[in-house]
């Protein structure tokens, strides 16, 4: 309560270091052979999606390719999900996919995720739709046949 807008601001300096994500220099992160995957919500009031894109964005323009990038990162944007998919909303909830099983094949078995595969339930939890979650910038597309609540009907395709 006694923040003091005028002085007080360079004491925030030392954790801006620790949790501000916003350098694109990840170069010493993938030499390790890290792996990133990121994820945001279309519908997230909160903190804008096309913020997560303009970051996948630098990091590809630092590394010089979009493949080079995808090599070490990959980006999955969720359509319909609200902020972190806490609520109810006219797409998935964070129980509706798993990014965490997807980085561990990635880490430890060389499995780069294609797509995520997420799901819709309803309140008694019955399946409602699955959808393909697709690498940035590619995007699910119906194939045009078939169940449209099913994701094996879609495909990810580049924009």
């Amino acid at each position: 309560m006694d923040f003091n807008l005028d002085n007080d601001p360079p004491l925030l300096e030392y954790m801006a270091q620790l949790y501000n994500a916003d350098t694109p220099n990840l170069e010493a992160f993938s030499k390790r052979g890290g792996k990133l995957l990121m994820w945001h919500s279309w519908a997230d009031a909160l903190i804008f999606p096309e913020l997560s894109i303009a970051y996948y964005k630098a990091v590809e323009n630092h590394v010089g390719s979009r493949e080079a990038t995808q090599e070490f990162l990959r980006l999955f944007m969720v359509p319909g999900m609200e902020h972190c998919g806490f609520s109810e909303g006219p797409g998935i909830t964070n129980k509706g996919f798993d990014p965490l099983t997807a980085l561990e094949k990635w880490v430890e078995q060389g499995q780069a995720p294609a797509s995520l595969l997420a799901t819709k339930t309803d309140s008694t939890g019955k399946i409602v739709w699955t959808r393909p979650l697709c690498p940035y910038p590619k995007r699910a597309v119906y194939k045009g046949r078939g169940d449209v609540n099913e994701a094996s009907n879609f495909e990810c395709v580049n924009p």
